[in-house]
């Protein structure tokens, strides 16, 4: 059996307007940061996490998972990047 650590700051006031479902999604991208790092070219590590793995995963539309992106970004827990076309996005993930 395996598990997803939702880390306790997310449960903090700084973070009372985060929907269970960004919090479940940061704690996925997290995870998968944690098993499958990657390094940029300035050594930032980073993950890819498809549209569609999210979409799975959270068990919810793209247009969901879209919105919910955007909560973790306008909190400051994650940054996207697009590298470019037929690449996944790359996601850095930052503590709350």
């Amino acid at each position: 059996m395996e598990y997803l650590l939702i880390p306790v700051g997310l449960f903090g006031n700084d973070y009372m307007t985060l929907t269970n479902d960004a919090k479940i999604a940061y704690a996925l991208i997290s995870n998968k940061l944690a098993f499958f790092p990657m390094e940029d070219e300035e050594g930032n590590k980073f993950v890819h996490y498809r549209l569609e793995e999210l979409e799975r995963d959270l068990n919810c539309s793209g247009d969901k998972v879209r919105k919910i992106k955007r909560i973790l970004i306008e909190n400051g827990l994650i940054k996207e990047k697009r590298p470019g076309l037929k690449e996944p996005n790359r996601y850095y993930v930052f503590k709350p």
